[in-house]
């Protein structure tokens, strides 16, 4: 987990982003940044992905997020209709083992998307801590996944980010999600 004071591109903590209150940054890549936040209606956490590629587009002091330059304002709009896509297209998808989207809104001149936050540890760690997987925590891994994946498929999409850094396995009972906490192009029509 990233401390939010490393990234100067980051909501500080305690910041107030809709119903939401900022707790802490989950991860952040070269597309955007993912929060820890309090949804303080409903007093849960969440997951918030934020559109903010930091190739092209830097935080003001005020919060919005603005293009580096004007050469850049054109890629940032464009990436900033994909990034709403995804979110709509992956909002579309109730399957236990991909992560829900819960809203999707523009703010701060950006986007962002709510998701349930699921506790675990991704399969990158549990490999990278020097864990192997047996061949019966495979078979149960697996399945669950390939459901959710055929979910996708079904519904005409690809999903292009499936990697053991994005497969979470829950600390409540141990099954697996496909969740991405970096924001890039994940779905690819098939039409």
């Amino acid at each position: 987990m990233t401390d939010i004071q490393d990234n100067r591109n980051a909501l500080p903590t305690g910041y107030r982003l809709n119903d939401y209150q900022i707790q802490k940054v989950l991860g952040d890549g070269g597309f955007g940044i993912t929060y820890l936040a309090n949804d303080t209606q409903l007093n849960a956490p969440v997951a918030i992905k934020e559109y903010l590629p930091n190739e092209i587009a830097v935080r003001e002091g005020n919060s919005t997020v603005q293009p580096k330059s004007q050469k850049d304002t054109e890629n940032f709009a464009w990436g900033l209709e994909r990034f709403l896509e995804e979110a709509h297209i992956l909002a579309q998808f109730k399957h236990p083992n991909i992560v829900r989207v819960l809203r999707f809104f523009q703010a701060n001149n950006t986007a962002y998307i709510v998701m349930e936050y699921e506790q675990g540890q991704s399969l990158a760690n549990l490999i990278k801590d020097g864990e192997t997987a047996t061949e019966n925590e495979i078979t149960r891994i697996l399945p669950p996944l390939l459901d959710g994946l055929a979910v996708v498929h079904n519904a005409g999409y690809l999903h292009r980010d499936i990697k053991p850094a994005n497969i979470y396995l829950r600390t409540a009972d141990n099954s697996p999600v496909l969740i991405s906490r970096t924001q890039r192009r994940l779905f690819a029509s098939r039409h």
